[in-house]
């Protein structure tokens, strides 16, 4: 008996080890993918992004993923794709206390760090552009991953 509450202990702690391990992956995915749109939109947009969703049809005022689904293309037009990625999440297992304003704020300051960091180093690309395969894409998205790991410990 004791063998087998053993073993079911452990099994217990290596489904938690796996859903920790899920929820890290998940959330590194959707800030990549929201500072790369961060990047994009600061480049690209000058006026700003609004945070918030159109209401549903249904007229709920928390979006849900169901009504995201039901939304035009031309409805979500200018939304913050960090927002909209996790809207997207939520409900998902590990997502019970995403605090939505405060994900937004790091992501920002994840995404203005990144575009600092590429306009400061941008000499190097310009001096040695061989050294990044020619390709201004490849030196941003390299830079974009430099700062992710050296500075806010992403992997």
């Amino acid at each position: 008996m004791a063998k087998y509450k053993k073993q079911r202990l452990r099994q217990q702690e290596d489904d938690r080890k796996r859903a920790a391990r899920r929820m890290r992956v998940l959330t590194g995915i959707v800030v990549i993918v929201a500072i790369a749109g961060g990047a994009w939109r600061f480049r690209s947009i000058t006026a700003p992004v609004p945070h918030s969703l159109p209401v549903a049809a249904s007229g709920e005022s928390k979006p849900t993923f169901a009504s995201l689904l039901a939304l035009k293309p031309h409805q979500l037009e200018g939304t913050d794709i960090a927002l909209l990625n996790l809207h997207c999440a939520e409900g998902l297992h590990g997502s019970e206390n995403l605090d939505l304003d405060k994900t937004l704020d790091g992501i920002d300051e994840m995404a203005t760090r990144v575009r600092l960091e590429t306009e400061r180093n941008f000499h190097r690309f310009r001096s040695n552009p061989a050294e990044y395969e020619n390709s201004e894409v490849y030196f941003r998205m390299a830079m974009l991953v430099t700062v992710l790991q050296q500075d806010f410990g992403i992997r």
